[in-house]
């Protein structure tokens, strides 16, 4: 009875060893991606969108940016006073959470689904709701104290290096991959008007090798309000500018710069529609022509259409030309 003892004593040593084995080397392999703890979850996209009410829109005006997560993130709800505390956003230049006269409200919200959202609200030191020339700036601290996702298991990375120009949701409405008709002559029709007070920017552009650069027509030395080679409709009473108002205003910018290369080129409007042609006799009459609204749509439309990281800063530094024809 005594061996027998011993024997049975032996096996379950023996076999509690190898359990302990087996718990050692599993602990040791590494975890699967999707198995991983405290990953650090970075947007896939973004958007921009301005919004205001239509029944009383100039102190409604919002900046509204939805930061996409990977699909099957979710979002822990979070400190929605702290998250907002974390990003540091300017337009136009102005610290919108320091500047004595351009605070504006930043709500930040997004529990229970993977797009967090960014709401920009109108100002609150009494002064007037405007982006100016549209160019914003974000970024976040620490972001990833404050919000977590997938039930505290990640956490998302800090937002940084957002510098680009605001959507003022000015479009075209014919406007396609290229345009018809762009040889020598382009005719575009403005379908929208802005929804926030501030300057829409206009790139007129050629394209002078097939499947080259577009290049501004822009012959100035200094660039326009942006630092790129635009011309720009101040949408001040933003509510009561029509498409034929819009397009109008863009007709007396283009034909009153000093940038704009009148002995090659006319640019008239009718109605809401605007036409940007090379005059007869002038090196560009068989080049393609392109009109386009300069705003983050469009370096979206350029990385979309194979121009992967062209960067408002990246057109800028290059003289304001865009790298390939944008896909809409």
């Amino acid at each position: 009875m005594i061996v027998q003892s011993i024997k049975k004593t032996g096996v379950k040593r023996i076999a509690l060893l190898a359990v302990l084995s087996v718990l050692l080397a599993l602990s040791m392999m590494p975890m699967s991606a999707n198995a991983a703890v405290n990953d650090v979850l970075d947007y896939t996209s973004y958007k921009i969108d301005t919004t205001s009410d239509p029944d009383d829109p100039d102190p409604t005006q919002h900046v509204v940016l939805n930061f996409t997560y990977p699909s099957g993130t979710v979002i822990d709800p979070f400190d929605s006073v702290a998250a907002a505390d974390a990003f540091t956003i300017t337009i136009a230049g102005y610290n919108i959470t320091t500047d004595p006269v351009y605070q504006r409200d930043i709500s930040v919200y997004g529990a229970g689904s993977n797009i967090l959202t960014v709401d920009i609200g109108p100002v609150t030191t009494g002064g007037q709701t405007a982006d100016y020339n549209g160019i914003i700036t974000v970024d976040t601290s620490d972001l990833g104290s404050i919000i977590t996702a997938n039930d505290s298991t990640d956490e998302l990375d800090d937002i940084t290096g957002i510098d680009t120009v605001i959507v003022s949701e000015v479009q075209f409405v014919n406007l396609s991959v290229p345009p018809e008709g762009t040889i020598g002559s382009v005719t575009l029709t403005i379908g929208s008007q802005a929804a926030v007070r501030g300057m829409v920017h206009f790139g007129l552009y050629y394209q002078d090798v097939q499947g080259g650069p577009l290049l501004p027509v822009w012959t100035g030395v200094d660039p326009g309000s942006i630092g790129v080679d635009t011309y720009t409709v101040h949408a001040m009473n933003f509510y009561a500018m029509t498409p034929d108002r819009i397009a109008a205003a863009l007709e007396d910018a283009v034909n009153t710069s000093a940038s704009f290369p009148s002995h090659d080129f006319a640019f008239t409007n009718s109605g809401a529609t605007v036409i940007l042609s090379a005059i007869a006799g002038s090196a560009y009459v068989n080049k393609p022509l392109f009109i386009y609204v300069f705003d983050d749509d469009l370096i979206q439309a350029l990385n979309n259409a194979g121009a992967t990281g062209t960067t408002y800063s990246s057109i800028r530094l290059d003289g304001g030309q865009l790298p390939i024809v944008p896909l809409y």
